[in-house]
């Protein structure tokens, strides 16, 4: 609806929403600036070639915790149309993808799986990873972007039926720290899929 009713008002690329200062019929004065620094934040990268991002509302930030050595940051990776032998539980997590340390020291941890098997073995292997690092860590958080680590992992140990107290501890626990609300609410960045077209 947004991207017909800036074609409607004139508006057909980024380099025209960025420019552009009197509203668009139909959009709302919030949803026009927001559309417009957009746009600025994307030119801005484009042209500087540097990674561009600013923080429009720092409130949902300071809901972040406070940061920890044990802190990691963890995304899958899967093959939805997997299936092993016919069965109809289609879908596999091939790569339970960690990522640890400090800036400077950053270190890449992979939990590999190519069957169901190997899946279980991930599942497990992440789990105790998880578990060694919040002894070692008791304040430690595992960030994720968007929901779809929470709903794998416990998926996951349904399907399994191995590790389902482990992940309930974890989001009992808050362990589990959801980066994409905070970041769609607080930061513009300037690589960006927003197209007008």
């Amino acid at each position: 609806t947004q991207r017909a009713r800036l074609r409607t008002g004139g508006v057909s690329t980024i380099d025209d929403l960025a420019a552009r200062s009197e509203p668009v019929e139909g959009l709302s004065h919030r949803a026009f600036g927001s559309l417009r620094a957009q746009a600025r934040a994307q030119l801005t990268q484009e042209r500087t070639g540097t990674p561009f991002a600013e923080v429009f509302d720092a409130a949902p930030l300071g809901s972040l915790p406070a940061p920890d050595d044990g802190d990691i940051f963890f995304d899958f990776e899967g093959d939805p149309l997997w299936c092993e032998d016919g069965n109809p539980d289609w879908g596999l997590e091939y790569l339970f993808g960690v990522v640890e340390g400090r800036a400077g020291t950053l270190a890449f941890r992979p939990f590999w799986a190519h069957n169901r098997s190997d899946e279980r073995r991930a599942l497990l292997d992440f789990l105790e990873y998880v578990a060694e690092r919040r002894r070692k860590h008791p304040r430690m958080h595992v960030y994720h972007y968007a929901a779809y680590e929470k709903s794998a992992l416990l998926r996951l140990a349904g399907r399994h039926g191995a590790g389902e107290d482990a992940v309930d501890q974890l989001l009992r626990d808050g362990v589990l720290v959801d980066l994409y609300p905070l970041v769609r609410g607080s930061i513009r960045i300037g690589a960006s899929s927003y197209s007008i077209k």
